[in-house]
C-alpha cells in the first residue's frame, strides 16, 4: 500500500467554516486539466460506462471493489487529435465502443486530453483507442506485437495505489449514512473522480492501478445530493502547492506510485514465437503443481541481441492479488522457455540466434485492426500450433522430444531458470541478469544530431572511434532504455529527408521516436506502432498537424518576409554582404531564416523586432549559432525548440524530471536552457562551454568528460537517468 508514513489525521477542507452545516459550506470548485473553475457538471465515473454517479450531482454511494477489481485510468493525448475517442480491449473481447473517453478542456497552449477511468479485473490487458473511426495505439503506453503481428497497447493492471481518507472518530460527518467521498487527481487530468468505499466507522478507501510516477490529488466530500462537494486535502499524505493555469496556488496531496509488483522478464532469442512456462513460489514452495503458461510478446526494441534477426521478447507475471509490500520478496519464480516444434520447417530460428532469412520488421500487420487477431491468416494460424501442451505434472525433459526448449546448461544445478525476487530481469545467452531500470518511469531524451549523436572527421581512425561511440549509444538505448519504454527525440536543423538519408548512411545511429525540425516549427512521428517494429527508412513519417495548425493563428508568411526583407535594405547598402537568406518559408512555412554577420547582429535584431511589431505579427526572433555568421530565425511566438519539446513531452506524459536534453553547440541553448536536466557533451564548442560556466543551474546542467554519444551516456548516468 503506497502512502505517506505520516500519521493519519482528520479532514482539512479548503474554504470551510466549522460552525456551518455541511450543506451550507460547500465549495464549488472543480478541476479541468489542473485549472480551478466553477464546474457543476463534473462527472463521477463509477461503472464501465460514462454516466453521472447520481441524478442529483457528482457524488454517489460507491460500489465495492472485489478482490480482483481495480480502478484504471486511460488517456489519449489531445495533441494527437480526435473528435470522437473510445477504447476497447481484451477485457471485453474487443467489444465496439466499450468506453467513450471524456474530453478535457483545452488551454491556449495545449489541446485537452481524452480520459476515461473505469473499474476492471486485475491482470494484463491489451487495448487500442478508436479515434474518429480508426484504431490507434497511444505512444506513451506500453507497446507489444503479438504472434499474429497485431500491434497493441498492453498494461498490467494491479492494485499499486491505495488511497484512504479518515475522519476523526467523533465526527458527525463520519457518522452520517449519506456521507460520500471520492478522489480526483492528476492521473485523470483532474477530470474524473473515483469513488471511495467505506470501511469501518470513519475510514474510506479506494484502489487504483497507475503508471509509476508522482501524482497530485484532492478529496471531494459531501452527500449524495451535493452538486458542489467540499474540496479537501488529508493530513495522512504529504502536501504540495500546485500552480494552476490561472496562476493560482492550490493545495493538494501528493503520492508516489511505484511500478506494479511483478516479474518483468526480457528474453533475447532468435525464435519468432515462444512461450514462458513458469511456477510461482512463496518461501520456496510452489503455489501450483502445474506449470503455468504465459505469452511472450515482441518488445519495443530494434536490438538484435543474439545476432542477425534476433529480438527481445517480454513477459510480465504479476504477483497474486492482495500481496502486501512487506511480503513481496518472499516470492520467486522458476521458468523455462518453450520454442517451436522440432523439425518444423516454418521456423529455423534457435534461442541464441537466427538462421531466418526474413526480417522481423517486415512481419508487422497493417495497423488498422483493433488488435484482436480477427485478421489472422492461415500462416499465422499454423504458427500458433507450434507449441506443445505441457502435462500438469510435466518437467522440461518431457518436452525435448516434441519442441525446442531453453533451460540452463548442464553445469547448472537446476533444471529451470530461477528469478529470486520480483523485479526486472533479462535472460540472454543462458545468463540471467538484473534489469532494474524497467521498474522506473520511462525517460525522454531530446538530443541534437550533428556533433552530439554523430560526427564527421577526415581521419579514418578518428572516424572509426566516432562511429563506435554512436554504436555504443545505439546498443545501450535499444537493449535498455527502449525496453523500459523510454522515448528518443532528435531536435535538429536537418530536414526529415536528410535524417532518413543519415539513417541509411549511419546504421549505427539509434532510430528516434520523434523528430523536431526547423527551429521547433515542425514535429514528425513514426506511424503508430512502427517506432519499434519496422524499418523507419521504409515508412513515411507523420507530421503533427495540430502543432502546425496552432502556428497558423496570427502568422503571416508574407508579412514575415517583408519584415526580414527590410534588413537587406538597411544592412547591405554598400558592397559588403552582412545579411543572407537561408529560408524564405518555402520548406518551412512558419519560419523565415537569415544568416547575419556578428558586426551588425545586435543592431539587426533590434530593427527586425521593430519591423515585426509594426506589422503586429505573432512572431519571435531566435538567434543561434557560433562564429562570425549567426542564424536569425523569425518564427511564430509559440514555436521554438524548447516549446516543441514540451509539446512532445505532454504527448508521452513523461515528467519534467525524467526528461533530458543534450547538445554540443550554441544552437542547442534553445533546448538546454529550460527546466529539464541538460547535458553538454565533452566536445562542445567553446562558446557553449562558456555559456555553461555562466549558468547558476544548481547541477541541472552537466558538462561531460566524454565526447559525442558517449558523453550523452555519461550525462544520463550523472543525472540518474541511465
Amino acid at each position: 500500500m503506497l502512502h505517506s508514513s505520516r500519521p493519519a489525521g482528520g479532514l482539512c477542507a479548503l474554504g470551510r467554516h466549522k460552525s456551518r452545516p455541511i450543506k451550507q459550506r460547500l465549495v464549488a470548485v472543480a478541476y479541468t486539466s489542473g485549472q480551478a473553475k466553477q464546474d457543476p457538471a463534473l462527472v463521477l465515473q463509477q461503472q464501465q460506462q460514462q454516466a453521472p454517479a447520481s441524478q442529483h450531482g457528482v457524488l454517489a454511494a460507491a460500489e465495492r471493489l472485489d478482490l480482483d477489481e481495480v480502478w484504471v485510468p486511460y488517456r489519449w493525448p489531445g495533441q494527437l487529435g480526435g473528435e470522437d475517442v473510445y477504447i476497447s480491449g481484451s477485457w471485453c473481447e474487443w467489444k465496439e465502443r466499450h468506453v467513450s473517453l471524456r474530453h478535457c478542456s483545452a488551454s491556449a497552449s495545449y489541446p485537452g486530453d481524452w480520459v476515461a477511468l473505469f473499474k476492471m479485473k486485475t491482470g494484463q490487458h491489451e487495448y487500442k483507442f478508436n479515434v474518429d473511426g480508426g484504431w490507434r495505439v497511444a505512444p506513451g503506453d506500453p507497446l507489444v506485437m503479438d504472434p499474429e503481428g497485431n500491434i497493441n497497447n498492453k498494461r498490467l493492471c494491479v492494485k499499486n495505489c491505495h488511497i484512504e481518507f479518515c475522519f476523526k472518530s467523533n465526527s458527525p460527518v463520519a457518522r452520517s449514512p449519506r456521507t460520500v467521498i471520492s478522489v480526483i487527481g492528476s492521473w485523470s487530468n483532474w477530470r474524473i473522480a473515483t469513488p471511495l468505499q467505506k470501511e469501518g466507522s470513519n475510514k474510506w478507501f479506494t484502489e487504483l492501478s497507475l503508471p509509476p510516477g508522482e501524482y497530485s490529488f484532492r478529496f471531494m466530500v459531501g452527500d449524495s445530493t451535493d452538486l458542489h462537494p467540499v474540496m479537501a486535502v488529508s493530513d495522512k499524505y504529504e502536501r504540495q502547492e500546485v500552480v494552476n493555469r490561472d496562476g493560482q496556488r492550490v493545495m493538494c496531496n501528493k503520492i508516489r506510485v511505484d511500478v506494479a509488483p511483478a516479474f518483468y522478464l526480457f528474453y533475447a532469442t532468435g525464435w519468432r514465437q515462444c512461450t514462458l512456462m513458469y511456477k510461482m513460489l512463496k518461501d520456496g514452495n510452489p503455489l501450483t503443481a502445474a506449470w503455468q503458461v504465459a505469452a511472450m510478446d515482441d518488445s519495443p526494441s530494434r536490438a538484435e541481441p543474439c545476432g542477425e534477426n534476433s529480438r527481445w521478447k517480454q513477459a510480465i507475471i504479476a504477483l497474486p492479488a492482495g500481496v502486501d509490500a512487506s511480503d513481496r520478496d518472499r516470492y520467486s519464480m522458476q521458468f523455462f522457455i518453450q520454442g517451436p516444434r522440432l523439425g518444423d520447417s516454418s521456423d529455423e530460428d534457435n534461442a541464441g540466434g537466427s538462421r531466418d532469412s526474413s526480417r522481423r520488421r517486415s512481419s508487422v500487420r497493417a495497423n488498422n485492426g483493433n488488435g484482436n487477431g480477427a485478421q489472422q491468416s492461415a500462416e499465422d494460424a499454423a504458427a500458433a500450433r507450434w507449441f506443445a501442451p505441457l502435462p500438469d505434472d510435466g518437467v522440461p525433459g518431457d518436452l525435448r522430444s516434441q519442441v525446442k526448449v531453453d533451460t540452463p546448461d548442464k553445469q547448472s544445478t537446476s533444471a529451470c531458470y530461477q528469478l529470486r525476487w520480483p523485479g526486472g530481469w533479462k535472460l540472454q545467452r543462458g545468463t540471467i541478469t538484473k534489469f532494474p531500470c524497467v521498474t522506473k518511469p520511462p525517460v525522454l531524451l531530446c538530443a541534437d544530431i550533428d556533433g552530439t549523436m554523430v560526427n564527421e572527421h577526415s581521419d579514418k581512425k578518428e572516424q572509426f572511434w566516432m562511429d563506435a561511440r554512436t554504436k555504443e549509444f545505439q546498443e545501450y538505448w535499444e537493449s535498455n532504455a527502449a525496453l523500459a519504454r523510454s522515448v528518443l527525440v532528435f531536435n535538429t536543423g536537418r530536414s526529415k529527408g536528410q535524417l532518413i538519408w543519415l539513417l541509411k548512411e549511419k546504421p549505427m545511429l539509434a532510430v528516434p521516436d520523434v523528430l523536431i525540425t526547423a527551429v521547433g516549427t515542425k514535429i514528425w512521428y513514426l506511424p503508430d506502432g512502427m517506432r519499434c517494429f519496422q524499418d523507419p527508412t521504409e515508412v513515411e513519417w507523420i507530421e503533427d498537424k495540430l502543432w502546425s495548425n496552432r502556428l497558423d493563428e496570427g502568422w503571416d508568411l508574407q508579412q514575415a518576409l517583408s519584415a526580414a526583407g527590410e534588413m537587406f535594405k538597411l544592412f547591405n547598402r554598400d558592397s559588403a554582404e552582412r545579411v543572407k537568406w537561408l529560408d524564405k518559408g518555402q520548406e518551412h512555412p512558419h519560419r523565415v531564416a537569415l544568416q547575419v554577420h556578428t558586426a551588425v547582429l545586435d543592431d539587426l535584431i533590434e530593427r527586425l523586432q521593430e519591423a515585426i511589431d509594426k506589422r503586429q505579427l505573432q512572431a519571435r526572433i531566435i538567434m543561434s549559432g557560433a562564429g562570425d555568421w549567426r542564424y536569425v530565425d523569425v518564427v511564430h511566438r509559440l514555436a521554438g525548440k524548447l516549446e516543441a519539446l514540451e509539446w512532445v513531452r505532454q504527448v508521452y506524459g513523461v515528467p519534467v524530471e525524467r526528461c533530458a536534453t543534450a547538445g554540443d553547440s550554441c544552437n542547442d541553448i534553445l533546448m538546454l536552457d529550460g527546466k529539464m536536466p541538460a547535458i553538454v557533451v565533452g566536445n562542445a564548442q567553446e562558446e557553449l562551454v562558456r555559456w555553461y560556466h555562466e549558468q547558476n543551474d544548481h547541477g541541472r546542467i552537466v558538462l561531460t568528460d566524454k565526447p559525442e554519444a558517449a558523453g550523452v551516456l555519461e550525462g544520463l548516468a550523472r543525472h540518474g537517468l541511465y
